[in-house]
């Protein structure tokens, strides 16, 4: 399958070795030319959450390198050299959703070695977001309920899972932050 992702192919991303530590830059041709190669990329995300508590999940184009047409519950990419994780998380919810988050309003969540997790409280609306892009195709709003419901009756249909520590710091949030967006 062509890969027509619009990041640059001779992009270089910041990598790292099952130990956290990180190792030499690679391309993301290098990387496509490569599938046997499994690093650990440095990546930044970003969770949408609407004020009912419910996660924006987003399904990926089938054109997409990697896990085409899948859905996944957050939005965000691989760090490139040169970017920090909050960086990248912004730019990927601005290029693959529309939309351009107050840095003010944006919660960091979760951080180790290889990534960095936030949140971002949302009470748009399907019709505010915009996939210019080409990478995300449509977006459902989900209490974490659904979307386990979902996942495990097509775990084929779903990339990028939440982790059980995940749904915690997820609900955490939203217990704490409530009728606050």
């Amino acid at each position: 399958m062509p890969h027509t992702n619009p990041e640059p192919p001779d992009e270089l991303l910041r990598q790292f070795d099952k130990e956290g530590n990180e190792i030499e830059p690679r391309t993301r041709q290098w990387m496509w030319d490569h599938p046997e190669y499994e690093p650990y990329h440095a990546v930044g995300m970003i969770w949408l959450i609407n004020g009912l508590g419910q996660i924006c999940c987003s399904k990926r184009s089938e054109h997409l390198h990697g896990s085409p047409g899948k859905w996944q519950t957050m939005f965000g990419g691989k760090v490139p050299v040169g970017s920090t994780y909050r960086e990248t998380a912004i730019r990927e919810l601005g290029e693959e959703a529309g939309i351009v988050p107050d840095p003010e309003r944006l919660f960091l969540v979760e951080e180790t070695k290889r990534a960095a997790r936030y949140i971002y409280p949302f009470d748009g609306n399907q019709n505010d977001l915009h996939f210019d892009d080409g990478e995300i195709t449509e977006v459902r709003w989900m209490m974490l309920a659904e979307y386990h419901a979902e996942e495990k009756a097509h775990p084929e249909m779903w990339c990028n899972l939440i982790k059980p520590h995940q749904e915690d710091i997820i609900c955490k949030w939203i217990n704490e932050h409530r009728g606050t967006f």
